[in-house]
């Protein structure tokens, strides 16, 4: 349910609810530990100066593929230019 409310929150530009769903992905509460997208939501709370995002952003990058992290930054600038709608 939680996650339901912060998707809702981070899809309107609520850093701190950015923050918070990229820590839901990297526990895995959602079932499925996902670090593409905990690092997709943690790299638009950074660029909205959030430092705490930057450095879970960049602790979870040192466990991933490149691969995983240019497609998570992909996701991002996507999600960027569609105004955080449907970012999931």
């Amino acid at each position: 349910r939680a996650l339901y409310y912060y998707n809702l929150a981070a899809e309107q530009g609520h850093v701190n609810a950015q923050v918070n769903l990229g820590v839901v992905y990297v526990k895995g509460e959602t079932d499925i530990q996902d670090f593409v997208k905990a690092h997709m939501w943690f790299n638009l709370a950074a660029a909205q100066g959030n430092k705490t995002a930057r450095d879970f952003r960049d602790r979870i990058a040192k466990q991933m593929m490149p691969s995983d992290i240019s497609f998570a930054q992909k996701q991002a600038r996507i999600c960027l230019e569609q105004n955080y709608q449907k970012c999931s």
